[in-house]
């Protein structure tokens, strides 16, 4: 069992490498307009203890913002000096976690299947060297980040999917859900066929799973509930 787990862990740090070395290798140059320098300074102030709100960045053209903070509190830990390397670094970190997770999911989804292998292979290489993740997955903005939550989302669906009684990953399942409006508005419209495939199996659903997600939804959108009550 303990090489197994090895196995799992040395796999999953090669994937997460092969993730990270292309993004590493384009950070010096990425984009900064005066957009991701604003955030910059949002996510620095955070990471100082010098801003709090239930807010998110703004909503581009608009004089709204994004519900819930969880991208200024992703990157906060990566800005405790005023590097915006370091922050292009959280980013694709992050960004490489959530392909990460997604292919994870996917791997659980697939692996009944003869050419499962095959198609991971592909995937992964897409997720690894897309042009949009290679383009983007270096700056602080707030859509950059949006393949977190949805690989937390895939990967707690396949693995509640595989063992329906596991509310840990039903809890994954609705941390991924619950947070994807904060990082882009039209990021839940990703959720539907997962929550479709939810009520495909309801009969599965346990009381404690729904009772955790209940829970983690409540706890997600209190700081934004409080906010538009205030």
């Amino acid at each position: 069992m303990g090489f197994v787990n090895l196995s799992l862990w040395v796999r999953a740090l090669a994937l997460l490498s092969l993730f990270m070395v292309p993004r590493l290798c384009l950070i010096g140059d990425a984009r900064w307009t005066s957009e991701e320098s604003w955030f910059f300074s949002e996510i620095f102030a955070t990471g100082q203890g010098q801003r709090w709100s239930a807010l998110g960045t703004p909503v581009s053209g608009t004089h709204g913002a994004h519900p819930g903070p969880y991208f200024y509190w992703l990157l906060a830990p990566f800005s405790w000096t005023a590097s915006p390397w370091l922050v292009s670094l959280g980013v694709a970190l992050m960004d490489s976690i959530g392909h990460l997770l997604a292919l994870s999911g996917l791997r659980i989804l697939w692996r009944e299947h003869k050419d499962w292998s095959v198609a991971l292979i592909v995937a992964g290489l897409v997720l690894a060297l897309s042009p949009w993740a290679l383009l983007y997955a270096d700056r602080p903005w707030n859509s950059n980040l949006v393949s977190l939550p949805v690989g937390m989302a895939i990967f707690g669906l396949a693995s509640w999917w595989r063992n329906a009684s596991s509310w840990r990953s039903f809890g994954v399942l609705t941390i991924g859900l619950a947070t994807l409006p904060s990082f882009h508005l039209s990021a839940p419209i990703i959720g539907l066929p997962m929550l479709a495939a939810v009520l495909w199996r309801w009969r599965r659903l346990t009381q404690k799973s729904v009772l955790i997600g209940a829970l983690l939804s409540v706890l997600i959108w209190t700081p934004y509930g409080l906010h538009e009550w205030r």
